[in-house]
């Protein structure tokens, strides 16, 4: 008797945040919580066709990323749930799915609902790089990625190959970057192709891009395209800087 009592009140409970869920709460939420998480980079975050259904699921025909109001990247056919479980803990967990650019997106995102702490783990697969919105067609290849966030600090680990259109024909990229609310730091950023290897340092802080690439080419015969930018013989540095948005 007292195995019914706590399972009729647990499924009564269930229904209650359900109920809520659906008739409660705006339709808004999902987008503004997306924004929360990510506003102080300058992101804001529109979605179109935002629809809750009663089993604490939610879709979005697209979802819009914006940065300095221009659109960064789309999601397109949203679809995502909230973990009933993650309730009763005083939590907000959330695996959401979408297309981005050609390829996917698999997520989780999570939300402290005492410490307020927000995480955010997801892998990309298979982005068409010349689709993403930012891009356009000024660089193509596919990308491979793992976003994940903790609190306030994050990091980006991508591959990216084919490419075609980046400087120097450059056509394959890997490395990591580590995130935070105020500054992206290139930990470790490399580019490879038939003529020369590179290495990528710097940083990108309040809209703001400083960068070094090292260059070493495979044959000398190349020098003389990099002779501006010469520090030793067959080791070339190339500095870049700016404003991020002007790269948009």
């Amino acid at each position: 008797m007292k195995k019914k009592h706590i399972l009729t009140a647990a499924l009564s409970v269930a229904a209650a945040i359900m109920l809520f869920w659906y008739a409660a709460v705006p339709d808004a939420i999902v987008p503004q919580m997306i924004s929360n998480r990510v506003g102080d980079l300058g992101v804001s975050v529109e979605a179109q066709g935002f629809h809750k259904g009663l089993f604490l699921n939610f879709s979005a025909d697209t979802l819009d990323i914006k940065y300095g109001g221009k659109l960064a990247v789309r999601l397109d056919n949203l679809q995502g749930h909230i973990s009933p479980l993650s309730l009763l803990l005083l939590k907000v967990r959330m695996p959401f799915h979408s297309g981005v650019s050609g390829g996917d997106i698999d997520g989780v995102f999570a939300y402290g609902l005492l410490s307020g702490k927000k995480d955010i783990k997801t892998l990309i697969s298979n982005v068409q790089v010349g689709r993403i919105p930012a891009v356009k067609d000024r660089l193509q290849g596919i990308l491979n990625a793992r976003l994940e966030f903790a609190g306030e600090r994050g990091q980006f680990v991508y591959k990216m190959e084919g490419m075609k259109g980046f400087p120097y024909d450059f056509t394959s990229s890997n490395g990591v970057l580590d995130l935070s609310m105020k500054d992206i730091r290139i930990k470790s950023v490399s580019l490879d192709s038939d003529w020369a290897y590179a290495r990528m340092k710097g940083s990108i802080t309040g809209g703001f891009y400083d960068l070094k690439t090292e260059v070493m080419p495979h044959s000398a015969s190349y020098n003389y395209m990099l002779a501006q930018y010469e520090v030793s013989p067959g080791y070339y540095v190339i500095p870049a800087s700016g404003r991020l948005q002007e790269l948009l």
